[in-house]
Parts: structure tokens; sequence; C-alpha cells
């Protein structure tokens, strides 16, 4: 699974299929407002404020300040 480190602590973001044990996330890019960018599965994430986000069946590389994400399909 992808993770954060915040504050001496390992966050485990998760995936956008939690009940299926097989199922992977990667994280690929973080802005300075703890959002962050990847994939699960097949399909691209945005994870913030404890919320994975499914957007679709893209790539997510990378994001910026104002939450645009460079997509790859």
């Amino acid at each position: 699974h992808a993770v954060i480190w915040d504050n001496g602590q390992i966050i485990d973001l998760g995936t956008l299929s939690p009940n299926i044990p097989s199922v992977s996330s990667y994280a690929y890019g973080i802005n300075d407002f703890d959002q962050v960018v990847g994939v699960s599965g097949t399909y691209a994430f945005l994870w913030e404020n404890g919320l994975m986000q499914n957007l679709g069946t893209f790539s997510a590389l990378d994001i910026n300040k104002v939450l645009r994400g460079l997509l790859w399909s």
C-alpha cells in the first residue's frame, strides 16, 4: 500500500478496493496540502483528509499546489 510519513507516524493510504486484499496502491505525488495522487489497481486516485477518491482509468503521476494533477492514460 501507498503510505505517507506524518509527524513520525506511517499512515497507510489504503486502496480503492479495501475488500480485495490483492489490490495494491502506489503514491506518485504529494503537494504542500498533503494531497496525494497515485494508482490503486487500474485506477488513479486522489487522497486527502483520510479519504481516497477514484479519478478514473488514468495514472496520476504528480500534483501541484492548486490540485492540478498530471494524468496519463
